[in-house]
């Protein structure tokens, strides 16, 4: 202790110098704090431009599939429309056909019986 004492006593500090360099401290202390923080700032916004882009990327991939999807389903739906039409046709046909071949056998009956 003693020579602790001797290596401090050229050395001692008054109170302004110690309130001196706490003040210096203090302020580069809140220099780098800001520093730090603009940092950080710019890092966060950085980020957010970053996933922004890349949410959009995304967005714009899912559209395209939905689009492709969309126009593959109308091709399939328009396809089988015109299946079912046509089958619809073949029995409003077949069935008119059927009708009229009644009609005529029991024209020909009629007129037979008439004859």
């Amino acid at each position: 202790m003693e020579k602790n004492q001797k290596n401090n006593s050229g050395k001692e500090i008054s109170m302004t110098d110690l309130a001196a360099i706490m003040q210096a401290g203090f302020e580069s202390s809140n220099k780098k704090s800001a520093e730090l923080e603009k940092a950080m700032q710019v890092g966060f916004e950085r980020l957010s431009k970053e996933t922004d882009e890349k949410i959009e990327d995304l967005a714009r991939v899912i559209q395209g599939s939905l689009l492709e999807s969309e126009e593959r389903l109308s091709k399939q739906i328009k396809g089988s429309t015109e299946w079912l039409q046509a089958e619809i046709n073949k029995k409003v046909e077949k069935t008119d056909h059927n009708t009229l071949i009644y009609r005529v056998e029991k024209l020909e009956k009629l007129s037979k019986k008439f004859a």
